[in-house]
C-alpha cells in the first residue's frame, strides 16, 4: 500500500529521531572502549571504570532497539538498501566494541558491583507475543484493557514510544480513529491511553451494551444442543461481565433499562443530558425526571400545534379555521412558510392529499373511496401519488428485463430494505440504504451515491421502457462495487449495478405503526430504521439476491404485521402490514426492449455526411462590401472600392498585454504541474488512463499500465454493440479493423438488420464490404418479409457466406500519416462510378517527392445503393441519372 505524503513525513521524523538516539548510545560505547583500553595499558584505577561499566548493558540494549526501529522505518519507506550500506555497519561496530570491552574486563578481572538486568530481560520481544486486538466493540474493551496493561502498559522496561507503536498496531475500526488522531511521539502515549479509557471504559455504557446483548437473544423454538449451549454461553458471559462491574443498585438500573426503552427519543436525550454525570442511573432518577418533564409540558405554552390538547379536542372544521386564521401551513402546521412552499414529504393518512391528517374533512367522495371494492387492488384503477416514482432496472442484453414501478393502492405492503456498506475510492466503507427487489434482473445505483463514493463509471447505453413501452429513464452508465453487511465484514459481494439518476421515492411510503418495530426489536435487523421513510440509493436485484440468503432462511410470521426473514445482511421486514387508509405504491413489472429503429438510424448517420453551412463571416463581408461600393461610370464600366481591412489602430495598445500573457504562460509551463494535477485528480477518483500517441517521447514519462495499445474511434464501443469497428494503433500509426464473431443459427429480417447496424466504418476504407450489406438490406425489403419470419434459403446462403468472410478485414492496415516534407507536387484525385445496384466515389492523394518517389494515399470513400423506384414515376432510375448524383 502506497504511503500518503503525511505518513511519509511522519515516518521521516521518527526515523531521524531513532538515528540520533542510536548514535548517542554508540558514542557512549566508543568512549567506554577508550577508557577500558587505557585502564588495561596504564593500569589505571579500576574504580574510575566501574561506574561506566554498569551502563554497558543498557547502552547495547538501546543500540539494538533503535537499530531495529531504524530498519523497520527504511523498509516502510522502501529504502532498505540505504540501511544495509549506511546504518548496518554502525550497529555491527557497536556490537564488536561491546564484546571487546567484555573480553578486556574479564582479562583484568573487573566485574560489575551492581549488574543491571541482562539484555534478554530488558529487550522484551513484544511483537512476537500475541497481543490482543480491539476493534471498537465496547463489549471487548475490558478484556483488551487488562491484557494490554499486563503485557505493555505496566512494563517499565518498555519505552513509551514502543508502547505507542504496540497500541497503534493493536487497535482497529473506531478505536484506531481515536489513536491515529494524535501524533506518534513519545510524550503523547499517556494522552492516547487516557482518551481510550475515557471513551470505552464507561460503566454506564458497558452495562447498557451487555443488557442489549441479553435482550437481543432470539427465543429457542425447538430443543437443540447447539441452541442450548449458545443460550448458556451468552447469558453466563454477560451476567459475569455485569457482576464484574460491581454495580451497587443493579435492580434499579435494570428497571431503568426497561423503562428507558419505551421512552420517546426526545425525552431520552433530555434525560441523558441532565444525568450525564451519573455513573449508573436508576429507575428512581428516571421517574423523578419524567415527573418534572410532565410539569414543564403542562405549564409551558410553547409546544407544537399538533401536540396541543386543546387543538386536538376540536373537530376538523374548527382546526382548519384556526390554521387558516393564523396563516399556518396546512401540511405541517408551521408558521415559517406557506403551504405551497412546504418541503415536507408527508401527506394525509386518510386521503393521501397534501394536508395534515388533523385537518382531514370527511366528505362523500372520501367515504366512497374508503369503502372496499373488488377493484381496490387493480393498478389500472388507482391514482398515482406524487411519490409514486418508477423503479427501473436495465440490462445490456437484448432480452426483456422486468422492472419495478409503483402505483397507488389500498393495501399497505412493506418492501424489504437494508443498510449495507460499500467500499469507496479510498477503500473505506460507507453506509448505503438499499431496496431488495427480486423482480429486477439486475441491480441499480443512483448517480448521487456514485458521486458520494467516488467510484468509477463505465459506458452503458441501454434504453429503459416501462408499462405500454413508455420511456421511463436513461441510464447514466454502470460501475463496479463491493457490498458488505453493516454488522460484519463478511460476506463481500461483488456487484455491477447500472447507474440511474433516481430509483424511487422514500421507502417505506408511510411511517409504519410502532407495534411492528416492537414485535421485531429482538432481531438483528438489516435496516434498523425500516419503519421510517428514507431515501433509497441502491436497488438490489435478483442477480445479487441468492448471495444474501442465509443457510437456515428462517421466516417469522406475525398476525397484522409484515413477515421477517433471515438473510446474511440481517433480518429483513417485508410483506403486508396492518390496515392503513394511506395509499402506498405497489410494484409493477416493466420490460425494456432495444429499438431496432434506433440502431438502423445510427448506421445511416455514419454513412451520411453531416451538411455544413458554407457561408463564412469573411464571405458575407465581401458580398456586403461589393453591394455597398459597386458603381457604374459614364462609359459603362463597373468600379468598386478596394476591400481594405478595418484600421488595426482600433486594437489599442495591446502589445504589452500580449507579451505579459505570453510570459505568464511560460512561467506556468516551467512549473510542470503534471504530478500535482495527476495526484489531485486521483484523490477525487479521476485516474488518468489510456494515454496514446505515435510519438514515443511524449509517452516516456507515462507508466506502461496507463498507456493504451489501441484506440477505438467508435463513441459507443461495446463488445455487445459493435461487430466491426475502426481502431488506431499508436505504435505503428496505422488504422486497423477489429471484428467479432456474428455467426448465428437464427436468420430473420430482424437479426440481419440488427447485425448490419453494428458495422462501423466512418473512414470508408471498407466501402465495398459495407455496400454489399446495404444491397442485401434492400433485398430483404423487396422480399416483403415479416420481422421475425425466416429468410428464404438462397438469402440465408448469401448471408452465411458474408458472415464467414467478414473476419478477413482484420488484416487490413491503412497508414494514418501522410508525409508532406520535400514535396514537388501534390494532387487530389477522385473517382466515381454508378451501376444498377448503386454508385460510389473514392478520393486519393498523389504526392511526388524530391527524390523521385511517387506515393498514393487513400483519403476517404462513400457508397450508396440505387433506389429501386422513384417516389413519383414508380420506375427504376437509369444509370445516367445515377451518375448525375455523383459529386464531391
Amino acid at each position: 500500500m502506497s504511503l500518503t505524503a503525511g505518513d511519509r513525513e511522519r515516518l521521516e521524523r521518527l526515523l531521524k529521531r531513532n538515528i540520533y538516539k542510536r548514535d548517542q548510545a554508540v558514542e557512549q560505547i566508543s568512549i567506554l572502549m577508550g577508557v577500558v583500553n587505557s585502564t588495561k595499558s596504564e593500569q589505571a584505577d579500576i574504580a574510575i571504570l566501574q561506574p561506566r561499566l554498569d551502563d554497558l548493558e543498557m547502552l547495547i540494549t538501546d543500540v539494538r532497539l533503535y537499530q531495529d526501529s531504524i530498519l523497520d522505518g527504511f523498509i516502510e519507506l522502501d529504502r532498505d538498501s540505504e540501511f544495509i550500506t549506511t546504518h548496518h555497519p554502525i550497529g555491527k561496530l557497536a556490537l564488536e566494541q561491546y564484546y571487546t570491552i567484555k573480553s578486556i574486563c574479564n582479562e583484568i578481572g573487573l566485574t560489575k558491583q551492581n549488574p543491571v538486568s541482562p539484555p534478554t530481560t530488558r529487550n522484551i520481544q513484544l511483537p512476537r507475543i500475541e497481543l490482543p486486538s480491539f476493534d471498537g466493540n465496547i463489549l471487548h474493551w475490558r478484556a483488551f484493557r487488562d491484557t494490554f496493561v499486563s503485557l505493555v502498559h505496566d512494563n517499565d522496561q518498555v519505552p513509551p514510544i514502543q508502547k505507542f507503536h504496540h497500541l497503534l498496531s493493536a487497535v482497529s475500526g473506531s478505536a484506531a480513529a481515536t489513536v491515529k488522531s494524535v501524533p506518534l511521539i513519545e510524550a503523547n502515549y499517556p494522552i492516547v491511553w487516557q482518551n481510550l479509557n475515557d471513551r470505552f471504559d464507561n460503566k454506564r455504557v458497558l452495562l447498557g451494551a451487555h443488557m442489549d446483548t441479553l435482550f437481543r437473544v432470539s427465543p429457542i423454538k425447538t430443543e437443540s444442543l447447539v441452541e442450548l449451549n449458545s443460550f448458556l454461553t451468552t447469558f453466563q458471559e454477560n451476567i459475569e461481565a455485569i457482576n464484574a462491574l460491581e454495580v451497587d443498585d443493579f435492580p434499579g438500573f435494570f428497571l431503568f433499562y426497561l423503562a428507558a426503552r419505551i421512552l420517546d427519543p426526545v425525552t431520552r436525550q433530555a434525560f441523558e443530558f441532565e444525568y450525564h454525570a451519573a455513573e449508573v442511573p436508576t429507575f428512581d432518577m428516571l421517574a423523578e425526571f419524567v415527573r418534572i418533564r410532565c410539569q414543564m409540558l403542562q405549564n409551558s405554552s410553547k409546544h407544537s400545534l399538533y401536540q396541543c390538547p386543546k387543538f386536538i379536542q376540536q373537530n376538523a372544521k374548527q382546526r382548519f379555521r384556526l390554521v387558516k386564521s393564523n396563516r399556518l401551513c396546512t401540511n405541517c402546521l408551521s408558521s415559517s412558510h406557506k403551504t405551497s412552499d412546504c418541503e415536507s414529504t408527508y401527506t394525509c393518512r386518510h386521503c393521501a392529499l397534501k394536508h395534515h391528517s388533523l385537518l382531514h374533512l370527511e366528505t362523500a367522495q372520501t367515504r366512497k373511496n374508503s369503502c372496499p371494492t373488488n377493484k381496490s387492488n387493480n393498478v389500472n384503477q388507482s391514482t398515482p401519488t406524487p411519490s409514486a416514482t418508477p423503479v427501473p432496472t436495465v440490462s445490456n442484453t437484448t432480452d426483456s428485463v422486468p422492472f419495478v414501478g409503483t402505483s397507488s393502492s389500498k393495501t399497505n405492503v412493506v418492501l424489504g430494505t437494508a443498510v449495507i456498506r460499500i467500499r469507496n475510492n479510498c477503500g473505506q466503507l460507507s453506509p448505503v440504504r438499499v431496496l431488495i427487489d427480486t423482480g429486477s434482473q439486475i441491480s441499480v445505483i443512483t448517480t448521487a451515491c456514485v458521486s458520494r463514493l467516488g467510484i468509477k463509471r463505465r459506458h452503458c447505453n441501454t434504453a429503459v421502457t416501462g408499462l405500454s413501452q413508455t420511456s421511463v429513464s436513461t441510464t447514466k452508465g454502470s460501475t463496479n462495487c463491493t457490498l458488505l453487511p453493516r454488522h460484519s465484514t463478511s460476506p463481500e459481494i461483488y456487484c455491477e449495478p447500472v447507474i440511474l439518476s433516481r430509483i424511487t421515492g422514500p421507502m417505506p411510503n408511510v411511517l409504519l405503526p410502532s407495534n411492528i418495530r416492537t414485535t421485531y426489536s429482538h432481531l438483528t435487523l438489516a435496516d434498523p430504521h425500516f419503519d421510517v421513510p428514507g431515501h433509497i440509493d441502491f436497488l438490489l436485484g435478483a442477480d445479487i439476491y441468492p448471495y444474501i440468503l442465509g443457510q437456515s432462511c428462517q421466516v417469522l410470521h406475525t398476525s397484522n404485521c409484515p413477515s421477517a426473514f433471515e438473510t446474511r445482511l440481517g433480518w429483513i421486514i417485508v410483506g403486508q402490514s396492518s390496515a392503513d387508509s394511506r395509499t402506498p405504491p405497489v410494484s409493477l413489472l416493466l420490460t425494456p426492449e432495444p429499438s431496432i429503429d434506433h440502431l438502423i438510424q445510427q448506421f445511416w448517420a455514419v454513412e451520411e455526411p453531416v451538411p455544413t453551412n458554407s457561408t463564412f463571416t469573411t464571405d458575407q463581408q465581401c458580398e456586403d462590401h461589393f453591394i455597398r461600393t459597386t458603381t457604374r461610370d459614364s462609359t459603362g464600366r463597373y468600379s468598386l472600392a478596394l476591400p481594405f481591412s478595418i484600421d488595426p489602430s482600433c486594437l489599442g495598445d495591446s502589445r504589452d498585454m500580449a507579451i505579459s500573457r505570453f510570459y505568464n504562460l511560460e512561467r506556468k509551463l516551467l512549473k510542470d504541474p503534471q504530478d500535482e494535477i495527476t495526484e489531485m485528480l486521483g484523490r477525487g477518483g479521476f485516474e488518468l488512463k489510456k494515454w496514446s500517441s505515435n510519438c514515443k517521447e511524449l509517452l516516456s514519462k507515462v507508466p506502461n499500465e496507463d498507456q493504451a495499445n489501441s484506440l477505438c474511434f467508435d463513441p459507443k464501443d461495446d463488445a455487445g454493440v459493435r461487430i466491426l469497428g475502426l481502431h488506431w494503433n499508436p505504435a505503428a500509426d496505422t488504422f486497423t479493423y477489429h471484428t467479432s464473431s456474428i455467426i448465428s443459427n437464427i436468420h430473420t429480417k430482424r437479426s440481419v438488420l440488427s447485425t448490419i447496424a453494428k458495422l462501423y466504418d466512418p473512414l470508408g476504407a471498407l466501402a465495398p464490404i459495407i455496400f454489399w450489406a446495404k444491397c442485401f438490406m434492400q433485398l430483404l425489403w423487396q422480399a416483403g418479409l415479416q420481422w421475425d419470419e425466416p429468410l428464404p434459403s438462397h438469402l440465408i446462403d448469401l448471408w452465411k457466406q458474408y458472415e464467414s468472410e467478414l473476419h478477413m478485414v482484420s488484416g487490413i492496415k491503412i497508414c494514418r500519416h501522410i508525409p508532406t516534407e520535400k514535396l514537388t507536387s501534390v494532387q487530389l484525385i477522385g473517382f466515381s462510378d454508378a451501376s444498377e445496384k448503386g454508385y460510389a466515389a473514392v478520393v486519393y492523394l498523389r504526392t511526388i517527392h524530391q527524390d523521385g518517389r511517387v506515393l498514393i494515399h487513400f483519403i476517404t470513400a462513400k457508397s450508396k445503393v440505387s433506389p429501386s423506384k422513384t417516389s413519383n414515376t414508380k420506375t427504376t432510375l437509369t444509370i445516367p441519372r445515377l451518375e448525375l448524383g455523383l459529386r464531391f
